[in-house]
């Protein structure tokens, strides 16, 4: 909801976003939904990660239940740190209230299943190298990230890019990015655009978020991939792919002449070290 203040405060954001338009520049937000700072701890002292065959989730009254089954449905289960999750959530007394807005201090609203191993259901269920990770299937959670991130539209801001679009259920996105969209067009910003990183090269992987929610776009992986393999000295067939996958985004509203390209970035390393 606010700046780190050694970076200054959220009025003088502001008045650099009407500097920068003044300039022609357009000032992008890189947001997250999917996880904050590693605050939680578990008492067990345990962190790998558990799956739902093994521990399912269960209700404050002990029944077990499936957190997809109430992803965009507006409702869920009351729930207990002490029953609910293979691990019991803790945190420092002094870090009780470190969260804002204050919803996130809820430990009952992560899903506290330990640390991902980017397979399976644990791409979406599980920490992220410790990051707590998001119950974002709970519509406490959907709701307050759509409050949160209206707000900072309301700064002036032309466009989120979306940080770990790929680890959070589509239900959410669903909702989500409709809501903020609206909010955006009601406030006049016509052209606001959000990119989400769906960290995968596959078109037919990547498509989902453009087709089947208002994300206006994804991170081009695919030409990253395509146009890296080709620099290398490879035969054009790594390009070839790319362009063949192209109508996967198209719909009446979309196509992949939206995604924004790039060759590298500060999580893969950068295009001179690959070729």
């Amino acid at each position: 909801t606010q700046i780190d203040p050694h970076l200054g405060t959220n009025a003088e954001l502001e008045a650099l976003v009407d500097e920068a338009h003044a300039r022609g520049i357009k000032v992008y937000f890189d947001i997250i939904t999917n996880h904050t700072a590693d605050v939680i701890d578990y008492a067990e002292g345990q962190y790998t990660y558990v799956d739902q065959a093994t521990e399912p989730y269960r209700t404050a009254a002990g029944d077990p239940f499936d957190p997809a089954d109430h992803a965009g449905t507006g409702t869920f289960p009351d729930l207990d740190p002490a029953v609910s999750f293979p691990y019991t959530p803790v945190v420092a007394p002094e870090d009780a209230d470190l969260k804002v807005p204050a919803w996130l201090n809820d430990v009952t609203l992560y899903h506290n299943r330990g640390n991902s191993t980017w397979s399976g259901e644990s791409v979406t269920y599980g920490d992220f190298s410790g990051l707590d990770d998001l119950m974002t299937e709970h519509p406490t959670v959907v709701e307050g990230f759509i409050e949160v991130y209206q707000d900072w539209i309301d700064l002036g801001i032309d466009g989120f890019r979306i940080d770990t679009a790929k680890h959070v259920d589509m239900e959410f996105w669903e909702q989500w990015t409709t809501e903020v969209l609206d909010y955006a067009h009601a406030a006049g910003k016509d052209e606001f655009f959000m990119f989400g990183e769906v960290f995968d090269a596959d078109p037919a992987l990547l498509a989902p978020y453009v087709r089947g929610t208002d994300m206006s776009s994804v991170l081009d992986f695919t030409f990253q991939q395509g146009a890296s393999t080709f620099a290398r000295g490879f035969g054009p067939d790594a390009l070839r792919r790319v362009f063949a996958g192209d109508d996967m985004f198209t719909t009446p509203t979309t196509s992949a002449s939206a995604l924004p390209t790039f060759l590298g970035n500060h999580d893969m390393g950068r295009i001179g070290a690959f070729v």
